[in-house]
This record gives structure tokens, sequence and C-alpha cells, in this order.
């Protein structure tokens, strides 16, 4: 044995034990004293192997770099101590991770040679403990030998992100892995013992015993016991350093060889190994003490360096050099604070002590030279520093910002003329001339910089808090404990929980021993209000089938009282009352399935599977016999089947002839499907509904197929090594050897992780689920629907929510509350889709959930009346900001297609009808405004129409669509209203595009039934436009059915006309005399007034206007006027010719000639004044009686040969001297010889 090796033997157990026990384990004390007493080993650190309940982020005394013992066995514990452990857990609710762990047998023993090492080695492996090795050190110089195992077991009980993870009964089962792993430590740690009692070198009597080989030796078999339990005093300077010796103040820097090395490596630049760190760290934070009573205490590190901060603060106050250097390392000194010691240990230490030293720096400046001026802020900040450790991080924040700024502003302005304000002082070049006001401008810097992380941190909770009740709140089940094997069979039976099956209110569980115990399930009335389990299990009978193997699959049939019981490949059928047997059953049997969907319809017998070697068998299963139906041939054995009608689906195993098939029983026809690989996939197949199959894919995949071989639903991902697989509508339960899996059938995706550690089997049970291990069964309760919902709308997982609903309610539930929470899901997922720029889709959940149409309107501003009554639903069906413009400010372009979205969507309430139809017209019209001008003409023009007038008005104003706002007056009935606007509009005083002018007023005139309103506003558009003198006028014209035109009303509207003309400006006297002859036209033509006044002031009319104007359309006056005095059977003739007389209308005279007999004056001036042979010929040819045309043309003849006139012949131009140009009266005058000369 070197001296060296000599010297730290005699160093280790010499020295304090400074464990948490304090001492070595009971278990391996004889291993230890063993050990020691050899001259080339020495112990230094052991451990017989413990249960562990321990948790993170403690703040207790004894914690350990941020973890917490609370509960620590080196024994085995019993598994009715799983409540006492989640009562310990549940106490302590600041330590936010809760674990329970194994921690199997180690050792450290430090060796004198390399020889001794490997011995000690092989013995260690030979053991059991497989994971041991050794280490070389200090330049082969040292040789460590560890022996340890790879048993350990972590499992977690509480995570901050997750919650409660564990159950009682969960507990106990893991309790019960623990302490089957603990016994077989102790067994490992006797072979040790006693492979090491072998060894050459250990000096052993005859009796056995083993003895010290030096007795020369004056140190003990092991290290001292821990300071607590001597009772040698220490003065206040000595303490026991990490080795276990006694250490003085005085002795701080000596023996410091870590320190010299870990800076001769930073000088050489040398990479310095994470091991010589910890050394150094761990040399660092023991000899940093301080004198205390009883022993020097040590200081930890992070409060340490913590005193940095004020030293670098008072230096970096003396000016802008110094501020230059020493804060970017303050900045290194708070990044190590917070990396390499706060991390490990409390959050925000190191920025609650920097805000301390900060704000007590600045309360000093306060207290010594503000105190007069700032007293308020004094006080209130002193009220705060007290409660500063107590205080929530949002007023740490608050608290940063304001003493900053209120130091910031003392320090940066004059202080008499303080102005404090908002905004930050912009002129602090004088704060370094006095260290009173540097050092608090400091401090208030590094403060408001303190306000960082502490923001990132509450950021970061509240996302934990958002997970965590996101994950809560979206369970599809709940779980219960319902029963273990200990409190059915004892805690000392061996028996393991292999199988369950129930039916009605029988639980049947089978074991390993080829036991069946029949329970009774009780409903608990009460477990809603206390949250207790609904069931409760009574054990009413057991019975071992005598096989001593395990129970491996049970199948009830309620209908028969029969139990199918599958052990040792022996299927027996018991009675399902007494679990005895009936003598059927079959052997050689490897799975059986019972028929859901059978092809009998016999109620008391149930059709079965059964899968021996390398076929199934179908049989009919009666109460008194098995019957064989069919046998399918199978290239491979079955692994598992499940049956549907007439159809297998079959998971053959057989090395590379694995695969899944789909079997005809009754005509023994197959389909391939796909191939799977035995090492890799558990064959799993699950009946989902008629005619569909669940099956276990590769590549952790779940995959649908029918009996047609073909796949209608996407395939699951699904977890990893996936045992079990159960089908609850809407939901598939997949188990593995760590947790339960919940995915939904409709999207695919998960809905809930249930951490579940040896978990054997789970299985629906005619609507109740059972979740199951080797020790325990579960109740798994389906929460309704409705919560489900609920809880994922709690989350913001509207769209699944929505599938959720529509998919999981009854197809025939027409209950109103239900509709109710459907109409509620489609709204919140359309505001969801609204959000996302999801326009069609939003607007179709709004419509198909009858969303209260002013919810969305809302979300425009300006579109609601101002005096709208609406108030947003409470709860809020969204969180979007209450404007369209907030929601898409980074994309603008979304709210124009909104806007359209919203119309089509208003529009189609219209058409369906609305109770808000007041609110939704004046939405629709505010869109139509800036956009579609002709639909909002038409719109306004339908008279269906109901709006906040007053509103719209205004939007019509703003937008200058005056006419629009006519249309609105006229359609309220505020006639007044609108014909002014009309006034402004032809007056050039209001602009509008879609005006369609003076005629459309006039018609508007002419609709009104108000005579005073046309009386007044009629000059306005007969000004513009005579010829609309009709249509103004028609409502005071017309009458009703049939009635003419009063005499009165007549001559009141030819007055006014009159009036008007002989008012009107020169310009204008033409348009007014046109005016007045479509009037009387109107009256005379289209009323045919037999008035003699109209007839004759119609003629008369007509030959001012002819006779005053040089116009073109003068000849169609005349006309006008020809036809009239021929046509009118009411015309003063008498009083017209007076007039016609003195005027060059001759036609028109010779007409009223006519009119009044006189037929000789009309011939005469058709022929001597108007000079028209043709137009007195046609006169004479009119519509006369034969005997009277004779004398006209008697009379022509007489005027053509008037001496007085003239009469010459057209082609001799001799006067007539004979008669005989009346025999031609159709053509011109002539004398017969002229004419026909031959006859002469």
């Amino acid at each position: 044995m070197s001296e060296a090796f000599s010297i730290r033997k005699k160093a280790v157990l010499e020295r304090t034990d400074e464990s948490k026990k304090g001492s070595v384990d009971a278990d391996i004390c004889e291993l230890i004293e063993l050990i020691n007493c050899h001259e080339n080993y020495c112990t230094t650190s052991s451990c017989s192997g413990r249960i562990v309940l321990y948790g993170r982020g403690g703040a207790h005394e004894n914690a350990k770099r941020g973890t917490e013992w609370l509960l620590c066995e080196h024994q085995e514990i019993s598994p009715s101590r799983s409540s006492e452990m989640l009562q310990k857990m549940e106490v302590r609710l600041d330590l936010p991770d809760v674990f329970l762990k194994f921690e199997p047998f180690v050792l450290h023993v430090d060796c004198a040679s390399l020889e001794s090492a490997s011995s000690l080695l092989s013995v260690g492996l030979q053991s059991g403990f497989k994971n041991s090795g050794m280490v070389v050190g200090n330049h082969c110089r040292r040789f460590m030998v560890a022996i340890r195992s790879a048993t350990s077991l972590e499992c977690p009980l509480r995570l901050q992100n997750h919650g409660p993870l564990m159950t009682e009964l969960g507990l106990a089962e893991v309790i019960s892995e623990c302490n089957r792993r603990l016994e077989t430590n102790h067994q490992r740690i006797q072979r040790l013992q006693d492979g090491f009692a072998k060894l050459e070198s250990l000096l052993v009597d005859s009796t056995g015993i083993h003895q010290c080989p030096l007795p020369t030796m004056s140190y003990r078999p092991f290290p001292l016991k821990r300071r607590s339990e001597r009772d040698e005093p220490l003065c206040c300077c000595e303490y026991f350093n990490g080795r276990g010796e006694r250490a003085h103040l005085c002795e701080t820097f000596c023996d410091c060889s870590e320190l010299d090395d870990m800076f001769d490596r930073l000088i050489r630049r040398v990479p310095v190994p994470p091991g010589l760190r910890s050394q150094f760290h761990s040399l660092v934070e023991d000899r940093l003490r301080i004198p205390w009573p009883g022993g020097a205490k040590q200081i930890p590190l992070d409060v340490a360096f913590t005193g940095l901060i004020p030293l670098f603060l008072v230096l970096a106050s003396f000016g802008l050099v110094c501020s230059c250097v020493f804060l970017p390392l303050l900045a290194v000194a708070i990044v190590f604070i917070h990396r390499q010691l706060v991390l490990p240990r409390l959050p925000f230490l190191s920025f609650m002590t920097l805000l301390w030293i900060s704000l007590a720096s600045y309360l000093y400046w306060v207290k010594s030279r503000l105190i007069v001026t700032y007293e308020e802020n004094a006080v209130i900040m002193a009220m705060l520093l007290g409660t500063l450790y107590s205080a929530h991080a949002f007023f740490f924040i608050s608290l940063c910002v304001f003493g900053g700024w209120v130091c910031l502003t003392s320090v940066c302005y004059s202080l008499e003329n303080p102005k404090l304000g908002f905004l930050l002082p912009v002129n602090c070049s004088d704060v370094y001339a006095d260290f009173s006001t540097s050092l608090p401008f400091m401090c208030s810097v590094i403060g408001m910089m303190a306000c960082v992380p502490a923001i990132y941190a509450l950021w970061s909770l509240y996302e934990r808090i958002a997970v965590r009740r996101m994950m809560s709140s979206s369970k599809a089940f709940d779980s219960f404990p319902l029963a273990d094997r200990f409190s059915l069979l004892g805690e000392r039976s061996t028996n393991k929980l292999e199988c369950v099956e129930c039916t009605g209110s029988d639980l049947f569980l089978g074991f390993t021993e080829s036991l069946i115990v029949q329970c009774t399930l009780e409903k608990n009335s009460t477990y809603a209000s206390t949250g207790t389990s609904p069931f409760s299990v009574q054990k009413q009978n057991q019975r071992s089938l005598g096989s001593r193997r395990p129970i491996v699959a049970l199948r009830s049939v309620s209908a028969i009282a029969r139990l199918l019981a599958l052990s040792d490949g022996h299927l027996q059928v018991l009675n399902s009352a007494s679990l005895a047997s009936t003598g059927l059953g079959i052997k050689q049997v490897s799975s059986f399935s019972l028929s859901q969907n059978p092809t009998v319809e016999d109620p008391f017998s149930v059709q079965l599977g059964v899968a021996r070697k390398r076929c199934v068998n179908v049989y009919i299963l009666t109460p008194d016999e098995l019957q064989l139906l069919a046998e399918v041939s199978l290239p491979s054995p079955a692994v598992d089947f499940a049956m549907d009608g007439t159809s297998l689906c079959v998971a053959l195993g057989a090395g590379p002839l694995s695969s899944y098939a789909i079997y005809d029983w009754t005509t023994s026809s197959s389909q391939d499907l796909f191939p799977f690989e035995m090492e890799k996939v558990t064959p799993r197949v699950i009946r989902i509904q008629k005619g569909e199959f669940l099956l276990c894919a590769p590549g952790n995949l779940g995959v649908f197929a029918s009996v047609g071989g073909m796949s209608q639903r996407p395939p699951i991902p699904w977890l990893e090594a996936v045992s079990h697989v159960a089908y609850v509508h809407p939901f598939i339960l997949v188990l593995n050897d760590s947790m339960l899996a919940v995915y939904s059938v409709f999207d695919s995706l998960r809905k809930q992780t249930m951490p579940y550690v040896g978990g054997v089997g789970v299985g629906n049970f005619e609507g109740r689920v059972f979740l199951w291990s080797h020790s325990a069964v579960m109740y798994l309760q389906p929460i309704p629907w409705e919560r489900q919902v609920q809880g994922l709308i709690f989350t913001g997982r509207i769209h699944e929510a929505l599938s959720l609903a529509v998919n999981s309610r009854s197809s025939n539930s027409q209950d109103e509350q239900i509709k109710v929470v459907l109409s509620n899901i489609r709204q919140r997922a359309g505001f969801i889709s609204f959000a996302e720029g999801d326009f069609s889709q939003a607007f179709d959940l709004f419509l198909e959930g009858d969303l209260n149409p002013r919810e969305i309107v809302h979300l425009f501003p300006g579109l609601l009346p101002s005096d709208t009554s609406f108030c947003p639903s409470a709860p809020p069906l969204h969180s979007l900001p209450p404007d369209i413009n907030s929601i898409f400010a980074k994309d603008p372009g979304k709210v124009q297609k909104a806007e359209k979205a919203l119309l089509q969507y208003l529009e189609q309430i219209k058409e369906r009808g609305s109770l808000y139809k007041r609110d939704v017209d004046t939405a629709v019209i505010k869109l139509l405004i800036s956009s579609q001008s002709q639909k909002l003409l038409s719109m306004l023009s339908s008279g269906s129409v109901t709006c906040a007038v007053a509103d719209v008005l205004k939007y019509l104003e703003d937008f200058n669509r005056h006419f629009a706002a006519v249309i609105l007056l006229r359609a309220e009935g505020r006639h007044e209203d609108a014909l002014r606007l009309c006034q402004r509009l032809l007056l050039g005083e209001l602009d509008d595009t879609d005006f369609p002018g003076v005629d459309w007023v006039a018609h508007y005139l002419g609709s009104l039934s108000s005579e005073d309103l046309v009386w007044r506003y009629s000059p306005m558009v007969l000004e513009s436009s005579p010829s609309s003198v009709v249509h103004v006028f028609r409502s005071v014209l017309l009458a009703k059915t049939a009635e003419r035109i009063p005499f009165q009303t007549r001559m009141r509207v030819e007055e006014f006309l009159r009036s008007l003309k002989s008012t009107s400006q020169p310009n204008k006297d033409v348009m007014i005399e046109e005016a007045l002859i479509t009037f009387l036209e109107h009256v005379v033509i289209t009323e045919e007034s037999q008035d003699e006044g109209f007839h004759t002031r119609l003629a008369q009319e007509y030959h001012w206007f002819i006779t005053k104007h040089e116009r073109p359309d003068v000849l169609a006056m005349r006309r006008k006027l020809q036809r009239h005095l021929r046509q009118s059977k009411c015309l003063n003739a008498s009083k017209l010719l007076i007039a016609f007389e003195s005027t060059q209308l001759f036609q028109e005279t010779a007409i009223l000639y006519g009119r009044m007999g006189d037929h000789e004056r009309a011939i005469s001036v058709l022929l001597h004044q108007l000079h028209d042979h043709e137009a007195a010929l046609s006169y004479c040819q009119g519509e006369f009686e034969v005997h009277q045309r004779k004398k006209l043309f008697v009379l022509l003849l007489k005027a053509y040969l008037d001496p007085k006139q003239g009469g010459y012949c057209v082609l001799c131009q001799k006067r007539f001297n004979d008669c005989f140009f009346a025999a031609f009266p159709g053509d011109p005058p002539a004398h017969i010889q002229c004419v026909y000369p031959q006859q002469s």
C-alpha cells in the first residue's frame, strides 16, 4: 500500500459524514467494514439502495440544489402507503415537480493499485452490477472503482405544466415495482459481499469471521458521523471542510491546488475540464464563510456575488469612464449569478436583490436630499420596499418603473424647479458631477433594466398556466380507482391481474394463477358531489380453474348466463352466476372473439370465433352446447382477430408471413390487407362498427379497414409500442407501457394523455370503460360531450368543439338546450374563422348558428345606429378587438373583403327575416353607400326599408349620395324635405351623379297627393322642363277611376300657368308657353274634354305661338292647329276668326270659315289669298254629301270666274268664259279647249 493511498484512506475514514443521513446504511455496514478492513481498499461513498419521494423547486433548509426529500426509505414500502405519499405531495404545493424514484446500490471504492481495482471490478460485474466501471486519475496515481447497476426507476407524480399525474392505485403499482427492484438489489449486494470474501488478499480465520489485516491501523473502518451528532465544540472561526477535516478561516488561502490549476490553465489558454470547474466552485463555496458562534457559517455563492452589485454601482457612479468600465462587469456578474447559481435555486433572486440594492440607494438619496420635495414618493417607495419579497412579480415591475422614473426625473432636473413627467429626461449630463446624484442614477437604470427579464418570466408563467388550463379542460375521460388486488385478495397474495370483463352489475377479474374473482358494481349516487368513483366494488365469489396459469381473456354472455374464460389454451364455459363449470369447452385455443353482429336471430345464442393453430372455427354457443358452424383455414396462426357478421379480420403472425387479412367464413374467400413485422408491431384488431375494423399498423399508425378491404377514414398517428386498443364512440383509447392516449376518430387528433405505468389492458364493456394494471382496476368515466365542448371552447379550440358537438350528439336529438349549445359553438367557430380571414366559412357558421347579426356588425365601426340598444353577449363570443381595422391592422386589404362578405351575409339575413330589421337595414344601407349605388337606390325605392333615418341621412350626406337621401325621405313620407333636396340639386347647389334630373322630379311631384306641395314646387320643375307639366300636375289632374278633371281644377291649372307665363323671364317665356300648350292638349285630347273654353284656348295658344315665334317647329305647331280646328267640335269659331283674320294663317282661316258654314269665303281665301288650288279642290272634296259637294264645286268655279280676283286659265292665261271647268274637278282650272284642242 502506497503512502499516498494510506493518507487518503485515513483522511476519508476520519472525516465527518456530510450526507443527509449522517451514517452508513445498516444493510451494507458489514460490507463496508469488510472492504475498509482490507489494506488496498477504502470506500468513499455508498448507498444500499433507497426509495425516495422528492420535489424540485423547494426553498426548505434541507433542500439541496432546488431538490427537497419528502420521504426516503432504504427498506420496502407497503403499497398501502400510497395515500400517505399523495398527502405529502398535496401539502407541499411549493414544490411544482414531485417524483418517486428508486435508486439502486452504489459504492465508490478508492483502490491502492490497478490490480486491486481490477479484482474488485471483476467481483462487482459478476455479482450483477453490470454498470460498474473504473476511473484512473491524477496521472495514474489514483484508481476509483464505481460499483452500480442500471435498475433505477423514476416516475413523475406531479409536473408543473400538467398537474397531478398519478392516482392512488397507480402509485401503489409503482411502489410494488420499486419493492421488487429493491429486493433484487439486496440479493446482488449479498452476492457482492460473498464474492469479495473470496479475494485472496483478505485474511479469514478458520471460523469464517472477517478480521482486519492491519491491527496497527488507528482509524475506524467507517467515516465519522456528522458534527451534529458529536460533542466536540467549534469556535466561531472553525468549521469542517468538504473533506470532513476541521479547518480555520485563517487557512482560507492555504492548500489551493485546484485554484492554482484553474488559473494556470486560464493563463496558458488551456481548456478547463468540467470536473475542474466543479471542483473550483465547490472549493470556493466551501471556504466562503463568516465567523459565527458555534462555527463559521457558509455564505452561498449567489448571496456573495450579489454583494458585488453595490460595489460596482458605487464604482460606476464616480464618472462616465467608470460607468463604461464597471457596468459591463456588472452585466457579466448578473449573467453569471443567474445562469450558474440562481437557476438551480430560486427564480428572480439575483434580480430581486439587484432591485433591492437600487431602491435602497435611491431611498438614501430621497431621505437625505429630496424628502421635502418628494415626500409622498418616498413614503410609497418605502411601503413597497417593505413588502418586496412577498409581492407579486407585477408589483416588482411596477416598482422598478416607478422608482426609476422618479429617480431619473429627480436627479436630472433642477431641485428648485422639478418637472416630473411621464417622459424620461433628455438631459442628464450633470448626474456625474455629484456622487449623491450619480449613485441613484445608476441604481435607477439598472433597476429598470431588471424589468426585462421579469416581464419575460411573467409571460412564460402565463404560457405555462394557459397550457395547463388547456390540457385540464379538454379531457375526454375522468379516471376513478375501482379496485385493487390487495383489497380483493390480501396484501400477501402474489396473484396479478390479467384481464377484466363487465356486464350489467357483474365485474369479473382474471388473475395469473388461474383465479377468477366475481364482484358486484354498486352505483354511488353521491359521486358527482363528492368526486369519488361512480361505482363501488363488492367481492361476491372467486374460483380457480386449477391450471395455475394466467387467465388470458374473459367474455360474458349475459343472455345465456355464461362466462367464457381462456387459460392455458383451454377455453371453458362457466356459469356467470356461480362460476361453476358447465362442462363445455375447447382446447388448444390461442384466442377467441364474440360476434357483435351475428348472422343468427336467436336471442339465446351467440356466435363465437375461436383461433386454433392455423384455423379459425366459428361456433354457436347455447346454454347447453357448442355447435360448429364453419372452419376457416389460415396460412399461419392467428395472433388476434375480430368478427363482424360473416367477416373475420385476422392478424396472421409467423415471421415474414405476418399480415392482416379479411376472411369470409361462409365462403372461405380472403383478401390481404397489409404486412407488418412482429418485432415492431403488436398486432391488434378492434371492431369499430358494422363492417369496419381498426388495425395496429407499422409506423405507429392505427389504420381503419372495411370488410371490402378499403379504408374510409384517414389513419391515426398514435403512441409507440401500443399494447391494447379500445373504441368508445367517438374516441380511440390506446395503451402502452407508460401511458394511455385518447384519440378522436373524426380528426385523428390526440384529445387526452394519461400517464399510466404498467398498464395491462383497456376495454369497453357495454359502454363502461375500464383500465387495469397487474394490481388495480380503474374506471374511466366518459365526460359528457357538452362538458368536453365547453372545455374546448374555454381553451379556444372552437373548431374541435364544433366537430365534437356535431358528431357526438344523438342523430335524433331535438332538445332545445342541445340546439342552443350547437348554435353557440358555431358562433364562436365563426368568429375564429373571421379572425383568420376565412370570411366565407365564418358567415356560413354565423347563419347556421343563428347569430344575432349585430354581434358581427358591432365590429364594423359606425354601421349600427347610434341609438341602438345592442349590448355584446355575456360571456363574450370572441376576444377580438371591437374594431375591424384593429383586427386586420397588418393586412388592410382584408377589411374590404370583410365588408363585402358582411354585406352578402346581411342580405341573406334580410331574406330570412330578422328580429333586428332596423339595425340590419341600417348596416346594409351604409355598406351599399360606398360601393353599390344602384343597388342602394333599388333597396331604398322598394319601400320595405326600416332604418335609423337620421344616421343614414348623415351617412348619405357625408358620401354625397343626395339622391339616395331623396329616395329615403320619400319612402319615409318626408316629401317636403325630399323636394327641398331636389330643388338644391336642380339649382346646382348639390352634386350627385346618380340624380336623374328634372323629369324624375316632375314624376315625383305628379305622384304626390298633397296639392299644396305640387303648387309650391312645380315652378322649379316647369322652369327647367315645361314639357313635364302633365307629370307635375298628374296628381291634381287625374281623378279616381275614370272621373274627369273638375272644371275648377282645370281653370286653376290654366290660371297658374298663365301667371307663371306672365312672371317668367324672357328666355323662359317660350318654355312656359309650351307647358301651357302641353297642358291644354292633355285636357282636350287625352282627357277628351268637351269644354268650349279649353278647345278655344288651345287654338288661341297655337295661334299665339305660331304668330309670335319664328322657330323650326312652327310648321309642326300649325299642323297641330289645323288638325285641332278640323277635329274639335267645341270650338268657338267666330271668336277665333276675329284673331285669325288679321294674320297670314289663310288655311286656318279657311277652316274656320268652313266650320261656320261660309264655304264661299273659305274657298275664296284658299284661292285668292293662299293661291292654293289643290287646297281649294281638297276642301271641295272633303267629307261632304254629294249634293253639298256639287254646291262647293259651283262655288269653286264661281271663285275662279270672279273677275275681281282675275280668273285665268292655267294653260292659256285667258279668263274663263264658260263653265266647262266643272267637268274636270280633279285637275287644275283650265279651258276645255286648252286641254283638248282637237275637241274644240
